[in-house]
């Protein structure tokens, strides 16, 4: 039930094709007002203002005929959104057979901080299955050819050292998840950071995830550089993940960096 091109909803026609050029810009936020039908809209699940437990009735029963039972949990209200969600999301996993997908609490930290309130909960949901699905579409492996590449065109030295240490790719690769979730949770939700929980959360943009990477690596430069390579293990301090005193910000400002000179480009 995606929606393409305009569509009309009580009179109000949306152009998705621009409004998903506005949540896209990393250059500066959607404004909060706008935050909750822009994102229904790229979803294609836009509640035309109505209450959003009247959107779950007409909107996620339509699409999952079999979460009647997830209304049950939702109605309850006995549970804090986090223990509800993680009901609902188990619940529909179980009914539609995809129990191998896994409930990231980090997501739903980050939705939940977006959107508190108890009438959000079923939107939240919505939310999280749509990012569950494309972040099962992306490949670690191109994330981390990307991230080469932006490393490559600033740093040569540094990209060079990164291929000594990580030879096979796949041990950065495995690393990605972790950085990534890792400085999202310290950074919060505030200012310029905005722009890019939602292209990460609602795109799951590989380039944005690559932007990320890059950052974390850029900002651990002398740590990775004095570290030994060939044989000798890696020290577990010189792993950008747990370069703890890195700060969020200044990762966050620099993976925005790379992406605006990556849309330039494009």
């Amino acid at each position: 039930m995606r929606i393409r091109g305009s569509r009309s909803y009580s009179g109000i026609v949306t152009d998705v094709g621009r409004v998903t050029a506005i949540v896209g810009r990393s250059a500066e936020a959607v404004p909060s007002e706008l935050r909750l039908p822009v994102w229904c809209v790229v979803l294609g699940v836009y509640p035309e203002r109505r209450e959003l437990w009247s959107f779950m009735n007409d909107q996620i029963r339509e699409r999952w005929t079999d979460l009647e039972e997830a209304e049950r949990i939702l109605g309850s209200g006995a549970s804090p959104i986090p223990g509800v969600l993680g009901g609902v999301i188990e619940f529909a996993y179980q009914s539609l057979g995809e129990t191998h997908v896994p409930l990231r609490p980090v997501v739903v930290d980050i939705l939940v901080q977006m959107f508190p309130g108890p009438e959000h909960t079923a939107f939240v949901y919505a939310i999280y299955r749509e990012h569950v699905r494309r972040m099962m579409r992306i490949d670690p492996g191109r994330v981390v050819t990307r991230t080469r590449s932006i490393i490559g065109k600033r740093d040569p030295d540094l990209d060079r050292h990164l291929a000594a240490l990580w030879p096979a790719g796949s041990e950065l690769a495995g690393m990605i998840t972790s950085w990534c979730e890792s400085y999202f949770r310290s950074a919060r939700i505030k200012g310029s950071m905005l722009t890019i929980w939602e292209r990460v959360i609602l795109l799951s943009s590989e380039q944005c995830l690559a932007s990320m990477c890059a950052s974390i690596l850029c900002c651990s430069r002398e740590r990775l550089l004095s570290s030994r390579t060939g044989r000798d293990p890696l020290p577990n301090d010189v792993l950008p993940s747990k370069a703890t005193a890195l700060s969020a910000e200044v990762v966050f400002a620099r993976a925005l960096e790379f992406l605006n000179d990556g849309s330039q480009a494009a």
